[in-house]
């Protein structure tokens, strides 16, 4: 070929990668590098993944698993709650490469440790079922604190496969966890962070057809000045404030006393945040918490052009937190945008957001002419709440990355973390999904890959 024919060529070729770098870049300069699909099977069954955490020390990926010990998993068994402690250069290499051409069971299986917390019933509430485990983060070198997320559990699951009948109260805790898979504690929020009520769950088994997605029955007190946390919304995360003792919870979604004041003219109703010290409570086996402070923590409304009022029905949650210094940390808010026709497949997009615990908004009594809240990354001032809101900058939408990787509008983003040292000027962020543990045919889990720019993990 001529050096004539082969100028086009070249320019074709240079259009393309820049093409490539470009739909893989978001607007800030963020990069999605990737995503390795960890498969499952009856013997490793890597489902209902709630959390990760990258542990320097030891070069390695931990993923925790939210069954519960009390519901059969997609293999019709009562999945323990357990971990997996994952090689890091089976993920990914040093040069930021993500290692996504093989099936993960099949080249990485044996390398890869499953862990399962093994319940103590010398520990109040710590049965199989009352393992609810959603978040996690390091309690010292040899343990994790784990966020159980509740105690409603199926005390009398042996009545059938499918009919269940979970207990009555209804709260959060957090579990001290040994390496080994040991439960060494259990420790409890104020009762004002707990509420009553009794639920039913008639669940048809996945394989009876067009049966699988059933109503649930719940019932609570009627007394206005209920409290607590919300069934199934409690505390999911808890993350280490690094160089303090200190750790910090969040609320997949709102108290009920939240609820019950919030002038939803100002937005989305926010999440309850306590900032609490482990100094203590670590060192004994039962013991309470109590926050030396809390704050409100307001996701950012779903845009009106992403959903139809009269049709859609808007999901929004907090599902995991991982800290990055003393006063900041990063969040993800799950966005969900359910179709009243069941035929039609969801919509769903994550944000991750950096927060500060430095200069919060003051608490702010009073209604507002405007009640709307600005796409962009700052808090809106005008709204009103009893606690302190803490300001947010967004770092990265996966809508920006729906034409590289399409799967974003369909997984369930569960977890955060900062992975291996990335090159000088950026960092490696890790995001992980959850597939479903009893789903009729889970996905597989996928972990996710992002170059972030140093820089943008400052507040402006």
């Amino acid at each position: 070929m001529s050096p004539k024919g082969l100028r086009p060529l070249s320019l074709f070729i240079v259009t393309a990668l820049l093409s490539l770098e470009v739909a893989s870049a978001g607007q800030s300069g963020v990069q999605f590098l990737g995503s390795k699909k960890l498969d499952y099977s009856e013997d490793q069954p890597i489902l209902g993944i709630s959390s990760i955490r990258y542990d320097k020390a030891h070069n390695q990926f931990i993923l925790l698993s939210d069954d519960t010990g009390a519901v059969p998993n997609y293999y019709g068994k009562n999945g323990q709650s357990r971990y997996y402690l994952i090689p890091e250069e089976t993920l990914i290499n040093r040069q930021g490469v993500v290692k996504s051409k093989d099936p993960f069971l099949k080249t990485s299986g044996s390398l890869v440790q499953e862990v399962p917390i093994q319940p103590n019933d010398t520990i109040v509430w710590t049965t199989n079922g009352h393992i609810d485990t959603e978040g996690f983060d390091f309690l010292g070198d040899n343990a994790f604190l784990v966020a159980s997320e509740q105690s409603a559990t199926f005390l009398f699951n042996w009545v059938s496969p499918w009919i269940r009948f979970p207990g009555w109260n209804v709260h959060s805790s957090l579990l001290k966890v040994g390496r080994d898979g040991s439960l060494l504690g259990a420790y409890h929020y104020p009762s004002e962070f707990s509420n009553s009520g009794w639920r039913f769950d008639w669940k048809v088994p996945h394989w009876v057809p067009f049966a699988y997605d059933t109503e649930i029955y719940n019932w609570h007190s009627e007394d206005p000045n209920r409290k607590g946390v919300k069934r199934n919304r409690g505390f999911e995360t808890v993350t280490h404030l690094p160089g303090t003792s200190d750790y910090i919870a969040i609320t997949e979604q709102s108290l009920l006393q939240d609820d019950k004041n919030w002038d939803h003219s100002q937005g989305t109703t926010p999440s309850r945040v306590l900032r609490f010290s482990m100094a203590e409570p670590a060192n004994l086996v039962s013991a309470y918490v109590k926050p030396d402070v809390q704050y409100h923590y307001q996701p950012t409304p779903v845009p009106v052009e992403l959903f139809d009022p009269l049709a859609d029905v808007i999901v929004q949650s907090v599902s995991d937190a991982q800290a990055i210094n003393d006063h900041q940390f990063l969040v993800i808010e799950k966005n969900y945008v359910k179709k009243a026709n069941r035929k039609t497949v969801n919509y769903s997009f994550s944000e991750i957001y950096l927060v500060d615990l430095n200069d919060p908004l003051p608490p702010i009594q009073g209604n507002s002419s405007n009640g709307s809240q600005e796409s962009n990354n700052e808090t809106p001032e005008n709204t009103v709440t009893p606690l302190p809101l803490l300001r947010k900058k967004r770092l990265l939408s996966t809508q920006d990355f729906e034409k590289t990787f399409p799967d974003f509008k369909r997984i369930n983003i569960e977890g955060v973390t900062l992975g291996p040292d990335g090159d000088s000027g950026n960092k490696l962020l890790v995001l992980v999904s959850d597939n479903g543990a009893n789903s009729p045919k889970p996905r597989s889990t996928d972990v996710i890959f992002f170059k972030v720019p140093e820089k943008l993990f400052k507040m402006q």
